[in-house]
């Protein structure tokens, strides 16, 4: 959404996203896990529905250390449990610690997004989660392998 109109169904390998230098969610989630496979870390993508059910987002969880850990490539976000260990995506929904992880990235995100976001339903500023309250974004999840 920030360098300009992209395709969202391009079918691309992960080095071509790569080569592309931009992708969707769904794209730098594929490369994360791609990348991670490589170093001998299992990932799966994880699909996240808001709780309007008309925004949507891909996030990675990675297996580290006998467990799954939620991290956000688009956003560079991860959040951390009240034990100091990393939060699965099913512990984001509704999580005060997960809303503060994507207040300034969604803030920034937000003030940058070109006009042509609006035409993408489920993006558009109608349909976005606040700022203050991304963690809204998991209410509804799905993972693959």
């Amino acid at each position: 959404h920030l360098p300009g109109r992209t395709p969202p169904d391009r079918a691309l390998t992960e080095e071509q996203i790569v080569d592309s230098g931009a992708g969707w969610c769904n794209e730098q989630a594929r490369v994360l896990v791609a990348l991670a496979a490589v170093r001998g870390i299992p990932g799966r993508l994880c699909f996240a529905v808001h709780e309007n059910l008309r925004c949507g987002h891909t996030t990675v969880e990675l297996y580290l250390d006998g467990g799954w850990a939620f991290f956000d490539p688009t956003f560079a976000v991860h959040v951390e449990r009240r034990d100091g260990r990393l939060a699965e995506a099913r512990e984001i929904a509704g999580n005060p610690a997960a809303d503060l992880a994507y207040r300034e990235p969604l803030a920034r995100y937000y003030a940058r997004c070109q006009p042509h976001v609006e035409d993408y339903p489920g993006w558009n500023a109608a349909d976005r989660p606040a700022v203050e309250a991304g963690s809204l974004l998991f209410t509804h999840l799905g993972f693959t392998d």
